[in-house]
């Protein structure tokens, strides 16, 4: 399965949408966030202004993603808790988005709840930029 130029900005724009829910950016997440930019092709300078605008870019509406398949939204996802953890805390506001991108997708609870539990305690191990799933979509 191979995403589609519409589905790679989704999940950037999704990716993008959770790490503003803490209000913050780690440089963690903004190197991992600078990695999904380069594996899916996009313009660096693009990418940069968009994670440096971020939390005052009032006109990115808050709105959980869609995809087109419930694989790809669990990619996502699984992705998202990655993203979430590479500041070794996972916020309350990061667990609802990802559900409700979850429950959104159709992805069963049980699913859900076993990636949370995985990723209950951010062990850093889990996160290294080297494994983020959307490499295999592209």
């Amino acid at each position: 399965m191979k995403l589609t130029l519409l589905e790679k900005s989704i999940y950037f724009k999704g990716l993008l949408l959770l790490l503003r829910k803490d209000n913050r950016i780690a440089d963690e997440e903004r190197d991992m966030m600078m990695s999904v930019c380069d594996t899916m092709g996009f313009d660096k300078t693009f990418c940069k202004q968009a994670i440096d605008t971020l939390l005052e870019n009032e006109y990115i509406l808050d709105e959980e993603p869609l995809f087109s398949s419930p694989d790809i939204a669990k990619y996502f996802i699984s992705d998202g808790f990655r993203l979430a953890c590479s500041d070794r805390d996972l916020a309350e506001q990061e667990v609802e988005f990802l559900r409700n991108t979850s429950v959104k997708n159709g992805i069963e609870d049980e699913w859900f709840d076993e990636m949370l539990e995985s990723y209950s305690v951010c062990d850093s191990a889990k996160n290294s930029i080297n494994e983020l799933k959307v490499a295999v979509l592209l």
